[in-house]
C-alpha cells in the first residue's frame, strides 16, 4: 500500500479526531432545563445549539454570552455534542496561591478559601438564613459596623447608630422606639 493510499484511508479518522473537541463562545443559555443547555459558536461560524452543559455536582453557573466553552463531540459527530466546561477570562480571579480555591462572579462577589482562612466579600448585601439554628462560633468573635448595628428577637431589639460624633442606642418593640440614649464615646476607628 502506498503512502498516498494510507493517507487517504486514514483521512476520515484524522478528521473525526480533529472534530472531537472544539473551542467556542457561548451565545445563548437555557438555564431552565434539568441539564443546562448552551448554544455555542465554534470556529468558522459554526453554531451548535441545545448542547448539554455538564457541570460538577453541587455547582452551577449561568454564564454570560461571550464566555468561552469547550465542546465535545462523540466520534467527531457534530450533530451530537456537549459542553465540558465554560470559562470567562473577563472575570476570573488571578494570583491565587497554590492550593487556594475561590468562587466568584462578574459583580466582584467572592468566596475565597485562602491559606489563612475563608474570606467572603460582596459589594452588595449578604444574607445568611437558616430555618433552624444559625451559629457563629470561635475563640474570638468580632462584629464590626461602621454606621449601624441592628438586632432583634421576635420583634424586640436595639439599633446602635453612629452619627459621626456619638452613638445613639434605641430600644424598640414591634418597630416602635420605646427608649433611646446618646453616648458621646466614639469607637477607636472614629477617633481623630
Amino acid at each position: 500500500m502506498s503512502n498516498r493510499q494510507m493517507k487517504h484511508l486514514l483521512s476520515p479518522i484524522r478528521r473525526a479526531i480533529r472534530l472531537v473537541l472544539s473551542r467556542g463562545v457561548v451565545t445563548a443559555v437555557n438555564a431552565g432545563l434539568k441539564m443546562q443547555g448552551l448554544q455555542i459558536k465554534l470556529y468558522a461560524d459554526e453554531v451548535k445549539g441545545d448542547l448539554e452543559h455538564f457541570e460538577p455536582y453541587g455547582f452551577t453557573a449561568h454564564p454570560h454570552s461571550g464566555a468561552e466553552a469547550l465542546g465535545g463531540f462523540f466520534g467527531g459527530d457534530r450533530s451530537h455534542g456537549l459542553v465540558i466546561t465554560v470559562a470567562d477570562r473577563r472575570y476570573r480571579l488571578r494570583n491565587l496561591k497554590a492550593g487556594e480555591v475561590a468562587m466568584y462572579d462578574d459583580l466582584d462577589q467572592v468566596v475565597h478559601l485562602t491559606r489563612e482562612g475563608i474570606r467572603i466579600y460582596s459589594p452588595m448585601d449578604v444574607t445568611v438564613k437558616a430555618d433552624n439554628l444559625a451559629r457563629l462560633e470561635g475563640d474570638v468573635v468580632e462584629i464590626h459596623a461602621a454606621t449601624k448595628l441592628h438586632f432583634d428577637v421576635n420583634g424586640y431589639g436595639e439599633d446602635w447608630v453612629h452619627d459621626g460624633a456619638a452613638w445613639r442606642v434605641d430600644t424598640w418593640k414591634d418597630g416602635n422606639v420605646v427608649s433611646g440614649s446618646s453616648n458621646p464615646i466614639s469607637p477607636p476607628e472614629h477617633e481623630g
